[in-house]
């Protein structure tokens, strides 16, 4: 009864973990393949409001999406492993990898994008430039950082 219980537990907190890394890395992916080719032409100050407005409502799903991936991960491992004592190298792997990419996330909300905004609010349009290429550049690291952690939590399992 109880294994059941957690079984099923489990299958919901995999499903959750898995739409939190969709909402997250798949948002930010969209940001450095389809935004970046699609504001390309673009005028400076028109670029970088359809930047700023982008980001403002994706970084909101991003938030969301990574805070579910901590809490489910977390509890996955409470409820598979019994803590964080006994855990298969691939998933300490991929929770190392997963707070590296979390923080550069939050470096990149807390920094180069708050920044961005600013220049923005003050028509700043050289800083604001440049502020964004930081926040492209850590867009562009975090979902690299985020696409690995989802390969080694996929093909962990089975390299044994």
């Amino acid at each position: 009864e109880w294994n059941l219980i957690i079984r099923e537990l489990m299958a919901v907190m995999l499903a959750l973990h898995v739409v939190g890394v969709v909402s997250w890395i798949g948002g930010l992916s969209f940001a450095c393949v389809e935004l970046a080719s699609g504001v390309r032409l673009a005028r400076t100050f028109g670029r970088l409001l359809l930047w700023q407005r982008a980001f403002a409502r994706l970084l909101h799903w991003s938030w969301g999406g990574m805070v579910l991936v901590a809490a489910t991960g977390l509890l996955m491992v409470s409820l598979e492993f019994g803590g964080s004592a006994v855990l298969p190298v691939y998933v300490r792997a991929m929770m190392v990898s997963a707070i590296v990419t979390m923080a550069a996330f939050a470096w990149l909300y807390f920094m180069p994008w708050r920044l961005l905004n600013k220049a923005i609010r003050s028509s700043d349009l050289m800083t604001a430039e440049k502020r964004l290429g930081q926040v492209r550049l850590l867009v562009v690291v975090t979902t690299l950082l985020g696409l690995a952690t989802a390969m080694i939590g996929a093909g962990g399992p089975y390299l044994g």
